[in-house]
């Protein structure tokens, strides 16, 4: 509970003068404004809509981290996050052959299954008229955790064609910080591959 500290320790028989009366209010109504935690007992259960709606709302950094289990969220709800370093990103990237690392989506997990969607579109410059094949692949904390997309063309030398390239997967069991990367690089072939644009999409769902 909270303490304060008497103004003034009376002797047996002193007069109470109005003066005295009034510093021992004024003390107690100080220490009422100004509760610490220490002064709040463990068996207080102070109820929930004694407190203000959303004062200035929860930074943060008063939460401590791990702390919000599954089981105290509503139903319906979920960690749906998305997270994105480099999203149709402008300027270009080569990979000749590579891997180039083209995107990278970083967050912190809480053991649901991680959605992760990566598209690129690349360019050819054919320097022969034999084949070149471009691959696209997401990993995990720099290990690769999906199969290889690819797409390829041939065409006259100095011919240019336009790829793209979609891959999809679903990361399940991780938790903490984790990072994931969109990989391309010149899986066969001789042509001149430059990446265009791309994104990496990361969403938790619990």
């Amino acid at each position: 509970m909270a303490t304060f500290t008497i103004p003034k320790v009376w002797a047996y028989g002193a007069e109470l003068t109005s003066t005295d009366l009034n510093a021992l209010v004024a003390a107690i109504a100080a220490s009422l404004n100004s509760i610490s935690d220490s002064q709040v007992g463990a068996s207080a259960n102070i109820d929930g809509s004694k407190l203000a709606d959303a004062p200035n709302g929860i930074p943060g950094g008063k939460v401590q981290a791990g702390a919000i289990l599954q089981s105290k969220l509503a139903a319906g709800a979920s960690d749906v996050g998305v997270t994105s370093s480099e999203s149709y990103s402008a300027g270009t990237k080569a990979a000749n052959p590579g891997p180039t690392t083209i995107a990278t989506a970083a967050r912190t997990v809480l053991g649901g299954s991680v959605i992760l969607l990566a598209t690129c579109t690349v360019e050819l410059t054919h320097t022969d008229t034999g084949l070149t094949a471009v691959s696209a692949r997401i990993k995990r904390d720099g290990s690769a955790i999906s199969t290889d997309v690819q797409a390829s063309a041939s065409g006259p030398v100095n011919d240019i064609d336009a790829l793209s390239m979609t891959v999809f997967f679903v990361d399940t069991g991780q938790t903490g910080s984790k990072t994931w990367t969109l990989e391309v690089q010149r899986a066969s072939g001789n042509a001149t591959v430059l990446i265009r644009d791309w994104q990496l999409f990361a969403w938790e769902l619990t």
